[in-house]
């Protein structure tokens, strides 16, 4: 009984060995599971931190492509803009240099229409003064006639009339002032001077002028005078 007490408890005792080993190697594997779960989750970490990091430089990369994209678009929208100002200038330049050209073509063109029309006006003022000057002239030459023949209407007249004192030879001049009415009608005589013949002279030359009243009076209205001064010669 002692041998096979002894043996059960060889045999209990080996199997609380086994037990203890089992248990050893339960929790050992466990441990090397829990070990390699945790290498396992660490490696999935860092995969998942890695693929995160190359997600974020990919994110990274794009956005900075995307700001040089953005950056170079903006750039080329400024050239174009800067395109397109340059050449609007340049169209209001040269359409300011056209409108500047055309009004200078058009003011030269109005200078020359008005220096025509200028000359056209001057020719025009010279050929009405012409012909104003001719007709002076014409009228002048005609009342001149006029004149001449009112003077010697007048002489003629007086003349006649004149009746010669004796003692007074012929070839005498006298000036003598007539005041006359529009009829001719003589209203007053005086005898300013004679060269010769003293006071009968100018008494005949005086009654020779009351003699021809009413005295002949001009064709030419503007050329009557009430009051005239006429050299006689008798």
């Amino acid at each position: 009984r002692q041998q096979q007490q002894e043996a059960e408890q060889r045999r209990l005792e080996a199997e609380e060995r086994a037990r203890v080993e089992e248990q050893r190697r339960i929790e050992i594997e466990a441990e090397q599971q829990r070990v390699a779960a945790e290498a396992e989750r660490q490696a999935a970490e860092r995969e998942a931190a890695r693929q995160a990091a190359e997600q974020a430089e990919l994110e990274r990369q794009r956005a900075e492509q995307e700001r040089l994209q953005q950056e170079r678009l903006e750039q080329q929208r400024r050239e174009a803009e800067e395109v397109r100002r340059r050449e609007e200038a340049e169209q209001q330049r040269v359409a300011e240099a056209a409108a500047e050209a055309e009004r200078q073509r058009q003011a030269e063109a109005d200078r020359l229409a008005a220096e025509r029309e200028r000359q056209k006006n001057l020719l025009a003022q010279r050929r009405q003064e012409a012909a104003q000057a001719e007709q002076s002239r014409r009228e002048n030459s005609r009342q001149a006639r006029e004149l001449q023949r009112y003077s010697n209407a007048l002489q003629s007249a007086v003349t006649r009339s004149w009746r010669k004192p004796k003692g007074v030879s012929s070839g005498i001049q006298c000036v003598v002032n007539v005041t006359q009415e529009t009829n001719g009608r003589v209203r007053d005589v005086r005898v300013e001077d004679c060269s010769a013949g003293g006071e009968l002279m100018r008494a005949s030359v005086e009654q020779a002028v009351l003699r021809a009243s009413p005295l002949p009076t001009p064709n030419d209205a503007t050329l009557f005078d009430r009051n005239l001064r006429i050299r006689f010669k008798f």
